[in-house]
């Protein structure tokens, strides 16, 4: 295109025609305007026209509108024609379309700054906002709100109904969060079900807890996609600047630990940020850290504690504890670092060494003691699975131990699940001709039809469900009904955490098999359980000496205490103290009754 130096058009190519929709009759005479489509900041043509006047070229992008009144983006090159004097006579632009150009650009910047799913801003979009907003509420001397929401239960909708209903969900979730913030907040999908919400400019703290249920109340409310009704809920962790920190990182982090408390505190809640909070995350990441390079650094070990045989006060096995004595964290207790072991699926890495271990350390011991002793081992409920009887039938061979001298103790929390297929696996473990154990009987539902239904040789009974036996009655009875029960069944029955010489004299007089517990021993290193074994002292616990282990006398594992595993230890054997739990995990929602196979 040609204009004169007033911009009126001179001149016109067939190019101009095509992209324009103007004849060359109807744009010539016309002003350069024609194409103007009103969206052009003023600036943008001041600084063409002073550029051109002042006889330079003019480069630049402009929003121009067709004939037809569709918008369209031209690159273009404005230049002076001059006269043979030098004079400015007219001004040459050469244009070119760059809109499927610049729709791409526009859309690779919202893809990296929106989320295409939910058009809400991304991670990056919301720190950018984060930052503008910390930095302006430092000046105005305000707060800002960082909130971090998770919705409850959305995989389950994903898992069940697909991910098209999954999404859609998302999207109705993201509206309703957007509906009860103000402009000038901001609300973020960070990715799957995870949103940020950032208030900026607050006056009072409050306001973050009263957006807080605004947001969770929305969150709740049914939500219908195509023919289903779907509820969610959401947990929310909220963090304030500069109270919890004064960096986004720092924030955003403290908002996640948050959450992470409203979800333990049992989900639908919004939760403050404390500090003892941050510590326990902290301290479980340092654990599960720690965990994944545990065994190739030779940390763990196993520990046995003595099971004793009450018809004959002889030692007839131990039960095989897992220790981890980490070089950064120290020694970690099993009830720290099992839970987190299970969460991160690291359990199965240990526990198949603990099977490999104990099955070694149950070899060894058949040669070093004058009597076969059985080892017992712990299986958690996640270790549990097709894969697990040949670990076990592998780990046999492999040290050429009796399936006779291994006893494999589950939790009532392996039986609550795909009832089926747990039937079949415990079976084959038992055809195997190992011992199964029930163990924490009393701590959970204790449904007796996990006792008749599954094949079970061994009933443990919880040291926690006969505490009171002592002092009321009727407790006293419900354990000789329980062993009364297992015996008819066929069952052995172990009492749990001995600990005291009336404990001794209850679970013998009611006719228990075995018995175990700091009352005999703590749990040793393998060369201390052979001491413990081989000194006299292990028999007393026998009929011959029940006046020994009558209430009120002396206990009798005082005269073991050289073979316990530390002094601390070794000061409480024979004494009531509080036992460290091995493996307690809270009790599942009441089961129905395994079918009968």
């Amino acid at each position: 295109m040609i204009t004169d130096t007033a911009g009126k058009i001179e001149y016109v190519n067939a190019r101009f025609s095509q992209t324009s929709l103007y004849q060359s009759g109807e744009a010539i005479g016309q002003r350069a305007n024609i194409l103007n489509s009103g969206l052009n900041p003023p600036e943008l043509f001041n600084d063409l026209w002073t550029t051109l006047r002042e006889g330079k070229v003019w480069r630049g992008e402009i929003l121009n509108r067709r004939k037809d009144g569709t918008l369209f983006w031209e690159y273009e090159v404005i230049s002076p024609i001059r006269d043979g004097s030098g004079a400015i006579t007219h001004y040459a632009a050469m244009k070119e379309d760059v809109t499927l150009r610049k729709e791409y650009e526009e859309r690779l910047l919202r893809q990296a700054h929106y989320d295409e799913l939910t058009g809400l801003p991304n991670r990056l979009l919301a720190r950018d906002r984060l930052n503008v907003a910390l930095a302006r509420s430092h000046r105005d001397h305000r707060k800002v709100a960082v909130m971090m929401l998770d919705l409850d239960g959305f995989k389950k909708i994903n898992d069940t109904l697909g991910h098209a209903v999954g999404d859609t969900l998302l999207g109705e979730i993201a509206q309703r969060i957007k509906e009860v913030l103000r402009e000038t907040d901001t609300v973020a999908r960070l990715g799957g079900d995870e949103f940020m919400v950032i208030l900026p400019d607050l006056k009072q703290e409050i306001a973050a807890d009263v957006t807080g249920r605004k947001i969770l109340h929305a969150c709740s409310r049914a939500a219908t996609i195509g023919p289903h009704e779907l509820f969610v809920t959401a947990s929310l962790g909220i963090t304030l600047f500069p109270d919890d920190g004064d960096t986004p990182d720092i924030l955003i982090k403290n908002a996640d630990t948050a959450m992470y408390e409203a979800k333990r505190a049992g989900k639908n809640r919004a939760a403050p940020f404390r500090k003892e909070a941050g510590q326990r995350i902290v301290r479980h990441l340092a654990i599960e850290t720690g965990l994944r390079r545990a065994l190739e650094r030779n940390e763990m070990s196993l520990a046995l504690q003595p099971i004793i045989d009450l018809s004959t006060g002889h030692t007839a096995g131990a039960e095989a504890l897992v220790r981890w004595h980490s070089t950064e964290l120290g020694a970690v207790s099993p009830g720290e670092f099992i839970p987190v072991a299970e969460e991160s699926d690291i359990i199965h890495n240990i526990g198949d060494w603990i099977l490999q271990e104990g099955c070694r350390l149950a070899a060894e011991l058949r040669k070093s003691s004058e009597r076969p002793l059985f080892l017992t081992i712990n299986l958690s409920a996640r270790q549990v699975d097709k894969r697990i009887p040949d670990l076990i039938s592998n780990a046999l061979d492999t040290h050429g131990l009796p399936p006779e001298m291994l006893k494999i103790e589950v939790t009532e929390s392996l039986l609550v699940r795909d009832i089926p297929l747990t039937m079949d696996i415990l079976e084959a473990i038992r055809t195997m001709g190992i011992g199964l154990a029930l163990d924490d009987f009393g701590t959970g539902y204790s449904s007796l039809s996990y006792v008749k239904n599954y094949p079970f040789s061994v009933l443990k009974v919880d040291q926690s469900f006969i505490r009171d036996v002592m002092r009321d009655e009727r407790d006293r009875r419900l354990f000789s009904a329980i062993v009364a029960m297992s015996r008819s069944l066929g069952l052995d029955v172990t009492a749990e955490e001995v600990e005291t010489a009336e404990h001794l004299a209850l679970v013998r007089g009611e006719g228990c098999k075995f018995a175990q517990g700091y009352y005999f021993s703590v749990p040793l290193p393998y060369d201390r359980f052979l001491d413990y074994i081989k000194s006299p002292a292990f028999a007393r616990y026998g009929s011959s000496s029940a006046a020994a282990a009558a209430p009120g006398r002396e206990p009798p594992a005082k005269a073991a205490s050289a073979a316990t595993c530390c002094a601390p230890c070794a000061s409480r054997v024979g004494q009531t103290v509080p036992r460290p739990r091995r493996r307690r995990r809270s009790p599942p929602s009441p089961p129905p009754a395994p079918t009968r196979r």
